[in-house]
């Protein structure tokens, strides 16, 4: 298994493995097994009608990260949507 960080809430799950700066999303009340995964191209580009989810759990991910003092791992970092188009 990779290294990965990651947040969940009662309905968004998403994960980052850091190592290879690759994304999982899912929406836990659409898809509570957790087979779709929100991301495109292997985990790189979020699907468009989730991009303000992702931005906002990685927002608040980050702030979990500052207020724990974390620093395993890289930063967390969601490259912008067009970064692989």
């Amino acid at each position: 298994m990779l290294p990965h960080y990651g947040i969940r809430t009662s309905r968004y799950k998403l994960i980052g493995y850091y190592t290879v700066n690759e994304w999982e999303l899912f929406d836990l009340e659409k898809d509570p097994d957790e087979m779709e995964n929100l991301f495109e191209w292997s985990g790189y580009k979020v699907h468009p009608d989730y991009q303000a989810v992702a931005d906002d759990l990685v927002s608040q991910l980050k702030g979990l990260r500052e207020k724990y003092k974390d620093t395993t791992g890289s930063p967390v970092k969601l490259w912008p949507t067009g970064s692989y188009d």
